[in-house]
C-alpha cells in the first residue's frame, strides 16, 4: 500500500513538473515573439523543473525496474541463484545511491555556507541540489522494498 501511494505521489510530481515546464516555455515563446517582452525568469524556472522531473522520474524508473540492465546471466540462472543475483545487484545499487547521497549532502552544506541563489529567480541553489538527494533517497527506499519482495516472494 505504502509503495503504491509513494509511486502515485512521484507520478503526480513528475507530471506537475513537466506541465509546469511546458507552460513556462510556452509563455516564454508567446512573450518573446508575440508580446515582444520576454519573461526573464521563465527559462530558469523551466530548467529547474526539468532537473526535479528527471531526478524524481529516475527514482520512479527504479521502482518500476525500468533502468537499463544486463539480464542475460539472471535469465539463465536457476530461480534460487536468480534471487541471489537480484539481491546483490540491488545492494550494489544501494551502495552507489548512498555514495551519491553523501556527495549530495556535502554539496548542499557548501551551498548553505555560501548562500548562493539563482540569477533570475533568486531561488536558493540548495533547493535545486536537493533533487538528487530526494531522488537517491527514494531509490534506496524502492530498492530495499524490492529486496524484501525478492526474498519473501511478496510482490505488490
Amino acid at each position: 500500500m505504502f509503495n503504491k501511494v509513494l509511486e502515485r505521489i512521484q507520478e503526480i510530481f513528475v507530471g506537475v513538473m513537466m506541465a509546469g515546464m511546458t507552460i513556462m516555455i510556452s509563455l516564454q515563446i508567446i512573450f518573446r515573439y508575440i508580446v515582444l517582452k520576454p519573461i526573464s525568469w521563465s527559462e530558469e524556472a523551466a530548467r529547474y523543473m526539468m532537473v526535479w522531473a528527471i531526478y524524481v522520474g529516475a527514482a520512479l524508473a527504479v521502482k518500476r525496474g525500468k533502468h537499463m540492465a544486463v539480464n542475460f546471466f539472471v535469465s539463465k540462472a536457476p530461480p534460487k541463484q536468480r534471487k541471489i543475483i537480484m539481491v546483490l545487484s540491488n545492494l550494489i545499487f544501494i551502495t552507489f545511491c548512498l555514495f551519491m547521497l553523501k556527495q549530495g549532502f556535502m554539496v548542499i552544506g557548501h551551498l548553505l555556507r555560501l548562500g548562493q541563489v539563482s540569477a533570475a529567480i533568486g531561488l536558493p541553489m540548495y533547493f535545486v541540489y536537493l533533487a538528487p538527494i530526494i531522488s537517491f533517497s527514494l531509490m534506496c527506499l524502492h530498492l530495499i522494498i524490492q529486496i524484501y519482495q525478492i526474498i519473501t516472494g511478496k510482490v505488490e
